[in-house]
């Protein structure tokens, strides 16, 4: 179900989006970003849930814009299950008025990159209220963001995310590279 987070996302932040993701791969264990998103207040459906074949169901998802989402606190219950999806979920975060703050994740540090440090220099960087904290970030939303330059770190997920967060504002922004080849 993650590699439908960025599509979520985007259709969450983006006025007027209403979409359908159809035969989504169906995991009880993977719906953390989707059940976080709903406790928001994110207009979100899953339904046509298949009959399990070969161990494996399939569903249907239908993501509309939500423009009122409700700030939300996120610890060591929920860090596992949604790893993958903080990078994104920051981005949502950054739209939602309030304090929402992500606490136990230090596992983020040692992903394909120290993800707590690039979410935190690139939505600095766009004049998002961020803070880092030892092992999580305090994302106060709702703040005007800006065009920058972004360095994702050579970290798919986070490229992936602030590519969302650029859809969502309508920029024209730029990456910054590092050169892994010796």
């Amino acid at each position: 179900m993650f590699n439908v987070s960025f599509i979520i996302a985007g259709a969450i932040l983006i006025p007027g989006s209403n979409i359908t993701i159809k035969k989504v791969l169906y995991n009880k264990k993977r719906l953390a970003f989707i059940t976080t998103l709903l406790k928001m207040g994110a207009q979100i459906n899953i339904y046509n849930i298949s009959k399990e074949k070969n161990g494996m169901q399939a569903c249907d998802i239908d993501v509309n814009y939500s423009q009122k989402l409700s700030p939300i606190h996120i610890c060591s219950d929920n860090i596992m299950e949604m790893i993958d999806e903080i990078p994104i979920f920051c981005i949502i975060a950054s739209f939602v008025i309030g304090e929402t703050s992500i606490k136990d994740a230090k596992e983020l540090k040692y992903k394909e990159s120290n993800r707590l440090k690039a979410i935190y220099d690139n939505l600095k960087g766009m004049g998002a209220n961020i803070s880092m904290t030892n092992n999580g970030l305090i994302i106060n939303g709702g703040k005007k963001l800006y065009n920058t330059t972004i360095n994702h770190y050579n970290d798919h997920r986070i490229a992936m995310s602030f590519e969302i967060l650029r859809l969502a504002l309508g920029l024209n922004m730029t990456y910054e590279y590092e050169d892994i080849i010796n």
